[in-house]
């Protein structure tokens, strides 16, 4: 089971000489992390290995059982985090992107550009001018994470005339 799922204990048990005690029925306990009622509502940061007991009780005698319950960690995706969608600037001017990346679990993270910007900063020239996409990753080892385009506004500055 994955951090976030809902553990249910249910049993199907008898008591082989019909001789139910005095309470008319057979009882059920739990003990360990789950609840009297055999359920356990996991939450992010559960992870690991937990143990939990189950016992049956005919109004005279205990039966029981031990309980291995793996609870797995759930990823969270890395989260990418931009000043900006469209960067605007002149002709010869550096086109600057302001990105930070992280990861909610505190794994590392891999930022990267591409399309016309292989990293967060290009120097302009004055034959680059119009409007170019770069593609922002952000990703984790597992490479969950988001890719973001951002839009280089690239105005066209007017040159002197050469004889």
């Amino acid at each position: 089971m994955r951090e976030g799922e809902t553990v249910n204990i249910r049993w199907i048990s008898s008591d082989p000489d019909s001789d139910i005690g005095p309470q008319g029925r057979l009882t059920y306990a739990y003990e360990g992390t789950v609840g009297a009622d055999g359920t356990w509502v996991t939450q992010k940061g559960d992870a690991g290995i937990h143990y939990a007991k189950a016992r049956v009780y005919d109004g005279e005698y205990w039966d029981e059982t031990d309980l291995c319950i793996e609870v797995l960690r759930v990823n969270e995706p890395a989260r990418l985090n931009l000043a900006t969608n469209d960067v605007y600037v002149r002709e010869g001017d550096v086109a600057n992107i302001d990105a930070t990346c992280s990861d909610p679990d505190g794994d590392s993270t891999t930022l990267s550009f591409s399309g016309w910007m292989n990293s967060p900063a290009k120097q302009t020239t004055y034959f680059d001018a119009g409007v170019h996409d770069v593609l922002v990753s952000c990703l984790d080892p597992s490479n969950q994470g988001i890719t973001q385009t951002v839009r280089i506004h690239v105005e066209d500055v007017n040159q002197k005339p050469e004889l």
